[in-house]
């Protein structure tokens, strides 16, 4: 492993890297650690910097600006730490792009995780500062001005300006976390639903705030929840699927056309397609803005006024032809 840290200007922040030793082009994990924009908590940094690591990725973690400088991040005061921790996780970002061939980097397969002040920062990066990563990981995020107005945060609406562009978000949290409620992330989840945005969210049953991997090696061991990792694993896969339209595997319904494919599915395949936009306008229109739509089988389409079923019953001779 080859690991070194060093400070971005102009705050000072700490970006410190475990980048494999071969020039194998990687993704990218890049980890913001919570603390409450006091200071960067240990065992959110590091130990899930490596936990990547091992897993394959090119990694880095984050000390950004925190009221206390305690660790590796400058100290600023309360009411100018925020303005200066978006600018230390906005060059973070930049400048693992810019250095992506130094760092053997895909500079569009970055990730960026964030923990509780940390997932804050991470969400703030992309819906204030118009960063965009290849996805978002979140962990125990609070996104209300009510849970951040307490640690001296400026009123930020995060919610209200979602943009259209968002990049998929994937979400982990305990219900019995009782610093951070879990409605914080079900209010972000409604929001990026209501926009038809694609997110994923995880709520364990128990578990306290910042459990980090929930391994004894980061403080408490929680089985549970830990498997919130492998989850995002397997998000990140999706996220990169070949099959944009429709996450998963679609062999089965390319293989076999039928009015039980999967709309996304049929997508790929030009003359299915050219078949539903010809006889089954509203279905291709909806497909193409609605991510909901494409995941569900062409039959279903009755079910949302797209189709009726004596129209999809000679579609679906012409399918099975193809």
């Amino acid at each position: 492993m080859k690991s070194e840290t060093i400070k971005l200007e102009p705050n000072g922040a700490a970006l410190t890297s475990y980048l494999h030793e071969d020039e194998k082009i990687r993704q990218c994990v890049l980890v913001s650690p919570g603390g409450a924009y006091a200071y960067c908590s240990p065992i959110e940094g590091k130990p899930v910097a490596e936990a990547y690591y091992n897993q394959g990725f090119n990694t880095f973690v984050l000390e950004y600006s925190c009221t206390d400088g305690l660790y590796n991040s400058p100290q600023f005061p309360k009411d100018e730490v925020f303005d200066a921790a978006l600018e230390d996780a906005m060059n973070a970002f930049y400048h693992i792009q810019n250095n992506c061939d130094e760092y053997h980097i895909d500079k569009d397969k970055i990730t960026m995780i964030g923990f509780s002040a940390g997932a804050h920062l991470s969400l703030s990066s992309v819906v204030l500062g118009k960063i965009r990563p290849m996805c978002l990981l979140l962990g125990y995020v609070p996104v209300t001005d009510e849970m951040m107005s307490p640690l001296g945060m400026k009123e930020l609406h995060l919610l209200d300006k979602i943009p259209e562009d968002m990049p998929p978000v994937f979400m982990f949290l305990n219900q019995g976390d009782n610093l951070v409620p879990s409605s914080e992330s079900m209010k972000l989840a409604l929001a990026l639903a209501e926009k038809k945005l694609p997110y994923e969210i995880h709520t364990y049953l128990t578990g306290e705030h910042g459990l980090s991997l929930g391994t004894k090696e980061t403080g408490a061991g929680d089985k549970d929840y830990a498997t919130w990792f492998n989850h995002s694993l397997r998000f990140m896969d999706n996220v990169l699927s070949p099959y944009p339209y429709v996450y998963g595997d679609i062999s089965d319904d390319i293989n076999n056309l039928s009015i039980y494919s999967r709309v996304g599915a049929l997508m790929y395949v030009e003359k299915a397609w050219k078949l539903i936009e010809e006889h089954l306008p509203k279905v291709a229109a909806a497909a193409q803005k609605d991510l909901y739509i494409r995941g569900k089988q062409l039959e279903r389409m009755t079910r949302y006024g797209l189709a009726d079923i004596s129209e999809l019953e000679e579609i679906d001779k012409i399918l099975k032809s193809l």
